[in-house]
C-alpha cells in the first residue's frame, strides 16, 4: 500500500537485489543508459586510478543483457549515477579462503564448483543477481555459480575481510 502510495506521488521505489564493483572498459568509462534495450545514454562511470576513485553500485532491478544500478560519486558534491549498465561492466571480489558457488541463490543449492584460496584482487564478471545472490561466470577460471553475499566483497578499496 505505501509502495503504490509513493509511486503515485511520483517517488521511486526501488529493492536492491545486490552490490557489484564496476569493471570500465580500457578507455575506463561504463557507460549508463536511459532504458534497458536503449542506446540513449544517460551517465557514465569512470575509474580513477590517479585519485583513487573506484565505483560499487547497487543492482536495483535486471534484464538478461543490462542491470539497473545506482551509485553516487563520494565528494564534496555526492553526485548520483543511475542508469542501465551492460553486465559485462560488473564484478565482485570473494573474500573468504572457501567459496561455494550453488547451482541456485541459496545455501541449500547443491554445489556447483569449489574455489581455494582465492586471490582478494581478481574480480570475478557478474551476469545475474537475486536477493543478494550474485551469479558468476568467469570462463578463463572455468567457474560458474551463485555466491552467497557473505562470500562476496563488493568494496574496492579493502578485501572485505
Amino acid at each position: 500500500m505505501i509502495t503504490q502510495l509513493l509511486v503515485l506521488l511520483g517517488i521511486s521505489v526501488y529493492s536492491q537485489v545486490g552490490y557489484a564493483i564496476v569493471t570500465p572498459n580500457s578507455q575506463g568509462v561504463v557507460h549508463l543508459y536511459e532504458k534497458p534495450i536503449s542506446q540513449n545514454i544517460v551517465d557514465s562511470i569512470t575509474n580513477d586510478s590517479i585519485n583513487e576513485v573506484y565505483y560499487c553500485v547497487s543492482i536495483i532491478k535486471f534484464t538478461r543483457n543490462r542491470a539497473f544500478v545506482s551509485t553516487f560519486t563520494d565528494d564534496e558534491t555526492l553526485t548520483m549515477h543511475r542508469g542501465w549498465v551492460d553486465w559485462k561492466y560488473l564484478g565482485i571480489r570473494l573474500n573468504n579462503d572457501t567459496i561455494f558457488t550453488r547451482h541456485k541463490p541459496s545455501s541449500k543449492s547443491k554445489v556447483w564448483c569449489v574455489i581455494y584460496q582465492p586471490n582478494w584482487r581478481d574480480i570475478y564478471p557478474v551476469n545475474h543477481a537475486r536477493d543478494g545472490w550474485l551469479y558468476i561466470m568467469d570462463k578463463n577460471r572455468n567457474i560458474t555459480g551463485w555466491v552467497a553475499p557473505k562470500d562476496q566483497c563488493a568494496n574496492p578499496y579493502t578485501t572485505c575481510n
